[in-house]
């Protein structure tokens, strides 16, 4: 996560953009990708909208703030739940990516 985004995190001022966002490396899709860090998740939450981000980024914002990043409206809990099943689709995704990659090098 950059510096900037960092600090906005902390200080609760950073909303997640609702665009779909799909990164022009990798591609990874919009869903596997933290509203916040606009990165592919490893460790995906649940807030009470049920809304998944990434787990230390959701952790910064709620230290500073009660509302949802995306919505701004307030959550009525501040629990995590993990997201086990978004877990699974981006390991897969994650595998998939590689052997494809995989495949590519050797001219598959």
């Amino acid at each position: 996560m950059s510096k900037r985004r960092n600090v906005a995190v902390k200080h609760g001022r950073m909303r997640a953009s609702k665009r779909r966002h799909v990164s022009p490396n990798d591609g990874e899709p919009s869903a596997l990708l933290c509203p916040i860090t606009h990165e592919l998740m490893t460790d995906p939450v649940v807030t009470a909208d049920g809304q998944s981000y990434e787990r230390y980024a959701i952790e910064q914002w709620l230290r500073h703030s009660t509302l949802s990043p995306l919505t701004n409206e307030p959550l009525t809990h501040l629990n995590l739940t993990p997201n086990m099943a978004l877990r699974r689709l981006i390991r897969e995704w994650i595998a998939q990516r590689d052997a494809n990659a995989a495949d590519k090098a050797l001219g598959n």
